[in-house]
């Protein structure tokens, strides 16, 4: 090797090497600054309850999702449809429902694609209502009352009921609505049904004690109608007397002894 490629090759080596040097010295500053930027924790969806939903042919629905990050990350995203021929999404998460089926729709962190939310889209009969049979009921300690729910309508995509007892230490309830009594006490029994809107129906238990008896409603005693008083007839009214009529003049006639005629007289 000739003394100028020596030369070269050793302002070569420092020239990399002086690089070397910068670039250790710059991935602290850059790691100590990406970790002042921030970063991305998670991404829920808030309006949709247990990440499936039902909507009908037509329906508009705005998914709103939750970010939660650590400094000034972007939170923007980004939402795709697995199937845009049944559900349409807008780059602001809006969903129209195409046709019936179902189609996922992914949500992502543009900062940090690695977190996501996905929503099952069903496009079909949504639930309306639930409705139960009774609203009070009793039972005994030991005993059981069935209760009934009525979906709304009754072709709905989603018609699994959920029951459950504000205090199982009271009254437990299986899933077909059957309450059974444990202890004397209150406790209320909810039907839930869930197509990604949750509706709610309640019924107010109250269970007695075992020897305590369950008591019937009275009914009404009928009232006694009191006699009517029944019209008296009215008392003839008594009739002014008639002026008596002044009597017609009879004829006088006189009889005079010794004649053989009785003159009459007779007033004009």
């Amino acid at each position: 090797m000739t003394i100028k490629n020596k030369r070269i090759a050793k302002r070569a080596c420092a020239v990399m090497l002086s690089l070397a040097m910068v670039a250790s010295s710059l991935a602290p500053a850059t790691s100590a600054e990406a970790a002042k930027k921030g970063k991305i924790k998670s991404v829920t969806v808030t309006n949709v309850n247990g990440g499936a939903i039902v909507l009908k042919k037509g329906e508009k629905f705005s998914i709103k999702a939750k970010v939660v990050r650590t400094g000034k990350v972007s939170k923007k995203l980004t939402y795709k449809s697995s199937n845009k021929k049944i559900v349409k999404v807008s780059s602001k998460g809006k969903l129209t429902a195409v046709k019936n089926g179902t189609a996922k729709i992914t949500i992502k962190s543009k900062a940090n694609k690695k977190k996501k939310a996905i929503v099952s889209v069903t496009v079909g009969t949504p639930v309306q209502s639930i409705k139960l049979d009774q609203v009070l009921a009793s039972v005994a300690v030991g005993g059981t009352v069935k209760i009934a729910a009525t979906v709304n309508p009754a072709d709905a995509t989603v018609n699994a009921v959920t029951w459950t007892s504000s205090d199982e230490n009271i009254a437990t309830v299986a899933a077909d609505g059957t309450v059974t009594g444990k202890a004397a006490g209150n406790v209320k029994i909810t039907a839930t049904i869930n197509d990604g809107r949750v509706y709610t129906s309640t019924c107010d238990i109250v269970v007695l004690a075992a020897d305590e008896k369950k008591e019937e409603p009275k009914a009404e005693e009928p009232k006694k109608e009191e006699p009517k008083e029944e019209p008296k007839p009215e008392e003839p009214k008594e009739e002014d007397p008639k002026p008596e009529e002044p009597k017609v003049n009879e004829p006088i006639r006189l009889s005079m002894d010794g004649y053989n005629e009785t003159p009459v007289w007779e007033d004009d």
